[in-house]
């Protein structure tokens, strides 16, 4: 057992183990100042079967004194997991087997008393146990009860072979630290496996019987802070590596099995997910993928098998009677999944995808309840973060996570790959679940240590080790010599979130990206469960060490956080998530297929009462250095001239306007404005310092020209005379960058401050001058965008240039389908009943030229028109303009055509129509397509408000695809409007070669043809449908009119034929005829 108490009184301590089960204890003896006890007890318990309790809660115990005792650790043994009711089943059973115990804060905090250490979940022991259960004669039985008494030896050395295992970890980033607790303290991390490594509780029993070799610690550092949010630990190009061995029961082809039955059940699930996307969609080949995925799965299941059969797994050392139930159990199963596959065979269509993704999920759920195995294995590994001497942080990952084979299938997931860590608070149980002190990036690696140099190889390369003297030796630090820098550009584009715990149900969300040290947000969006937020993070340029074909393949992961703001305006964590980066190298053309990267949905992991995910993607390009260059003599040259010009094609070309710039007085300008300071002296990356002299030859310059003495550079401060300029900056990488070179650079700044002789020194910038024409004196005729940076030739290598064209133009096709209207106003009336009604259509144009219309829904009675009609225009548009480019003659006979850059917008009008007069107009509806309002996603909620110039937008040639309700608006008064009805629309935006490739029909035409619409049976032309008129308008006013006015004839014509008969029938009856 290791150390679990630490008393002032003595070391050691005194332990027993507690077995409880079904209402009834059992204890061992006590023993007494050892970390080793040997028990060899026997603890019965005698029950009736079938026993109600399914928990055996085993405790280990510290006796202080004659009356006190202490809980150090407790496990819970759950007996449905080491027995099965099957057809092939058995009773509980357990080992001989280690159990390692961990401890618990709540329980050592209540039952310690004050006097143990601070409560923390470190490894408590282990300990060796064997569990059976028998059935006893009932009438030789002397009834429920517990008992103990002694049982022989067991004897370790015949039950498993004892081996080295070696755990290696890497740190190459640090980051995300909490200012308001760690900001100021020295940070260390420390690395273990059970105890071995654990530099406070360093008592094991392994290290009593073998000498344990260790550099688990890394060096303490302090921190600094890159965005004022967050601090983070400067590494710079060397990585701490820590090591651990240490020597433990050789039971990895338990963990293997897992790991083999996990990578089995995780490609499942995967292809489920990604199978469960194409039925979505009702992809016509979606059958083919489940085919394919089912033929996989089968082949993974017969190599897992295929193993089994081997006996590998019996001949290794410590297995037990529930190792050999287990496997049997497995095999079983594998057999009923591969049975089952066969019996199911293949799909021809996707007629059947539903019945056969219920058997899928089948196999699916059968692979997942196999993958634990209740015994233990190796103990877990922690990861401490210290901050000055006190543990403040850890994380936690089980063996099997980490743990190597020679078959990739039985590796742990996360071996010998860089991964994010999240250290937990230890101390405080009642911090928020989503607390984390810091983000750690770590290479991890554990497995025998027989296998050290394929550790070697797994480590990220890009450094240089020299491994002629001993491969299993393990260096400090890990020095990289290769590195590149990139640019991450994160796009978050939308979410879709379930109802938080606001009263409306609605949040006020944004997201924080995190990587290698930087923070971005994007902005929030109020009141929504499906944010819209259409943005681009742009990180600061990143050194990443390592060769670039390494980050190409494997790149640092970057995390992505979701806050919400309550009902008090404070921020909450709703979860987190981790995505990978598409990278791109400077070898590789920006184009596709590759790039740009496809968005796609991450699911965050859900805290509390918020679930969600965002749709986004996130690329990691490799920064390039250009510039543009041309050369001038002094004085002659000592103006530049920039003009912009109108091309002509058969007349003489127009000059637009023109901006001078005096580049002699510029060049030798005190305020030395030939070229910018810029904010960060950079060594590498597209921010390199481009500057003839560095910042340390400029400040000496400028001290040599004003007669000052020569800077002296200090630890937090530079002086230059009398003057002192203080000097608190974090450098990152300072092991690449000159530190004299960023204190000078901050005295620059501060240039203006000097005494004297001090003037502002130009910084780097951006000029924007404006334009003009001697034939327009006065008028700006616009602005010009450019920088000027100004060298000898002799002194700087002239660079290459660089291509910064506008984007051209691109085609697209914009797809509008009006499905509905409603509300709109009924401004006719039927001419035989006068109820209000209207013949409602829909028209719409992009440019006026191509308008189109639906068809008419006629006899409206409620203002509802339903249409199921397709609009298609084609456009041009220019994406780095937000214009589209319409291209026309003035007149018939014009040799060229004119170009104008008009806003793409998307004109609406709802009418009524009219047979014999002018239809008229009811309301109109105007969508800028680049900022288009978000619409309503039902009607109920679609008015005026939706149209108001603050709400957020959409930029349909982003988004590519929306479906909402509008409101028409009419003009009553002048600026006063009114609501004339809501449209439901969905808009597509394709770009010409994805519409070529997917055609669509106007209207109801094919390609892609829609349904007609279900109206009303009112719904027609009186003037075309007299008959449906007469029905449907004339006999449902005047049925009963017509009916009394029929009925009554009728009778009238009776009365009438009656008298008209009655004196003849009279006489015949007189006369007796």
């Amino acid at each position: 057992m290791s150390s679990l108490c630490r008393k002032t009184d003595f070391e050691n301590i005194n332990p027993y183990v507690q077995i409880s089960f079904a209402g009834m204890k059992g204890t061992t003896s006590e023993a007494w100042q050892t970390y080793c006890p040997k028990f060899y007890e026997a603890i019965i318990f005698k029950e009736m079967f079938p026993v109600l309790c399914h928990r055996v809660r085993i405790t280990i115990k510290h006796r202080i004194d004659s009356c006190r005792t202490c809980t150090v650790a407790v496990h819970i043994l759950d007996t449905t997991k080491i027995s099965n009711s099957g057809e092939y089943g058995f009773l509980p059973t357990y080992g001989p087997s280690f159990i390692h115990f961990y401890g618990s804060g709540s329980v050592e905090k209540n039952g310690c008393s004050g006097k143990c250490l601070t409560a923390m979940p470190l490894y408590r022991g282990r300990v060796l146990l064997s569990l059976k259960t028998e059935m006893d004669d009932p009438e030789s039985s002397s009834g429920i009860g517990v008992e103990t008494i002694p049982a022989f030896p067991i004897i370790e050395k015949s039950l498993w072979l004892t081996e080295e295992y070696l755990l290696v970890g890497v740190l190459y980033d640090v980051c995300l630290i909490d200012r308001s607790r760690f900001g100021s303290k020295l940070i260390s991390f420390e690395l273990s496996l059970g105890n071995a490594g654990n530099r406070q509780f360093s008592h094991t029993e392994i290290e009593l019987k073998k000498r344990t070799n260790f550099e688990s610690q890394s060096t303490p550092r302090r921190t600094g802070t890159l965005d004022g949010k967050y601090n983070y630990v400067p590494l710079g190009s060397r990585k701490p590596c820590l090591y651990v061995r240490s020597w433990w029961p050789n039971l990895e082809w338990r963990m293997n099995n897992n790991n083999n039955l996990r990578y089995i059940s995780n490609f499942l699930e995967t292809k489920l997910e990604k199978l469960e996307a194409l039925i979505v969609v009702e992809n016509p080949i979606a059958f083919e993928a489940y085919n394919e995925t089912i033929r996989t799965l089968k082949a993974h299941c017969v190599r897992y098998l295929d193993a089994l059969d081997t006996s590998k797994y019996e001949s290794k050392g410590g297995t037990t009677k529930l190792d050999r139930h287990r496997i049997s159990l497995c095999r079983k199963n594998i057999e009923d999944v591969l049975t089952r596959i066969k019996i199911n065979g293949e799909l021809p269509n996707n007629n059947y995808m539903r019945i056969a993704m219920i058997h899928a999920y089948y196999y699916f759920k059968k692979l997942r309840n196999l993958c634990d195995d209740p015994q233990h294995s190796l103990p877990d590994v922690f990861v401490w973060m210290i901050a000055g001497s006190k543990r403040v942080a850890y994380s936690r990952l089980s063996a099997e996570q980490i743990v190597y084979s020679e078959e990739a299938t039985k590796m742990g997931e996360k071996c010998g790959r860089r991964i994010n860590l999240f250290p937990r608070n230890p101390d405080d149980e009642s911090e928020p679940v989503e607390y984390s002190a810091c983000k750690i990036e770590a290479f991890l690696w554990l497995g025998n240590a027989r296998y050290a140099a394929a550790c070697w190889s797994a480590i990220p390369p890009g450094y240089e080790i020299d491994h002629g003297r001993n491969v299993d030796t393990f260096p400090k630090y890990i020095e990289y010599n290769q590195f590149s820098t990139f640019q991450l550009r994160a796009h978050i584009f939308q979410g879709h979130f379930d109802p938080g715990m606001d009263a409306s149900g609605l949040l006020d969300l944004y997201i924080q990206v995190v990587f290698q040290g930087y923070t971005a947000s994007t902005r929030m969006i109020r009141q929504s469960l499906d944010p819209f937020w259409d943005q681009t993070l742009i990180f600061p340029p990143i050194i990443l060490h390592g060769s670039k074909e390494y980050t190409k393949f494997l790149p640092p992961e970057v995390v992505l956080q979701i806050f919400q703001h309550d009902l008090c305006s404070m921020r909450e964590f709703c979860g987190k998530c981790i995505a990978v980066p598409l990278v791109k190298l400077t070898t590789e053309t920006y184009s596709p297929p590759d790039f740009p990267p496809k968005l796609e949905w991450y699911k965050f992991q859900p805290q509390k009462d918020c679930t969600g995910s965002v749709l986004a993607a996130f690329e990691l390009i490799e920064l390039p250095l250009c510039v543009f260059e041309m050369e001038a003599s002094f004085p002659q040259d000592y103006m530049l001239e920039i003009q912009v010009w109108d091309f002509d094609a058969t007349t003489a070309d127009d000059l637009i306007g023109v901006t001078r710039i005096d580049i002699e007085n510029r060049f030798y300008s005190q305020h030395r404005a030939h070229c910018g300071i810029a904010n960060v002296y950079s060594t590498t990356g597209y921010n390199v310092w481009r500057d003839r002299e560095k910042p340390a030859q400029i400040l000496e310059l400028l001290c040599r020209k004003n007669n000052l003495p020569l800077p002296e550079y200090g630890e937090h401060e530079i002086k230059i005379g009398k003057q002192s300029f203080p000097f608190h900056a974090v450098i990152e990488r300072e092991g690449e960058v000159d530190r004299e070179e960023c204190m000078a650079l901050s005295v620059l700044h501060h240039w203006q401050d000097f005494p004297i002789c001090g003037c502002a020194l130009v910084p780097e910038h951006v000029e924007r001058r404006p334009l003009f024409n001697v034939k327009r004196p006065g008028l700006e005729q616009g602005k010009l965008e450019m920088w000027i940076d100004m060298f000898r030739i002799e002194q700087f290598p002239p660079k290459p240039a660089v291509n910064i064209a506008p984007p051209i133009p691109e085609e697209y096709e914009v797809r509008v389908i009006v499905w509905n209207t409603e509300d709109v106003p009924l401004i006719e009336s039927q001419f035989l009943t006068g109820e209000k009604c209207s013949d409602i259509y829909v028209k719409g144009w992009i440019q006026y030229e191509d308008y189109q219309k639906t068809d008419v829904h006629y006899n409206s009675l409620t203002g509802e028109g339903n249409f199921n009609w397709r609009f298609v225009f084609r456009i041009t548009y220019s994406k780095g303009e937000n214009v589209m480019i319409v291209r026309r003659r003035m007149f018939i006979f014009a040799k060229n055509e004119i170009e104008e850059k008009l806003p793409c917008k998307l004109h609406l009008q709802v009418w009524d129509s009219d047979h014999f007069s002018s239809d008229d107009f009811i309301g109109e509806l105007t969508l800028d397509l680049s900022r288009m309002p978000r619409g309503s996603s039902n009607s109920k909620n679609c008015t005026l408000k939706l149209l108001e110039p603050q709400l957020p937008t959409i930029n349909l040639f982003k988004v590519s695809r929306t479906k909402a309700w509008w409101p028409f608006m009419r003009d009553i008064d002048s600026g006063r409007y009114v609501q004339a009805g809501k449209i439901e629309m969905e808009i597509y935006m394709l770009k010409a070669i994805d519409a070529d490739n997917q055609p669509a029909g106007r209207g109801r035409n094919p390609p892609q043809n829609l349904p007609p619409p279900k109206r009303p049976d009112t719904s027609f032309s009186w003037f075309r449908n007299p008959w449906r008129a007469f029905r449907f308008v004339v006999c449902r006013y005047y049925r009963w009119r017509i009916i009394y006015c029929l009925t009554c004839t009728l009778f009238v014509l009776l009365v009438a034929c009656g008298i008209y008969a009655f004196p003849g029938y009279f006489v015949k009856r007189l006369l007796g005829a």
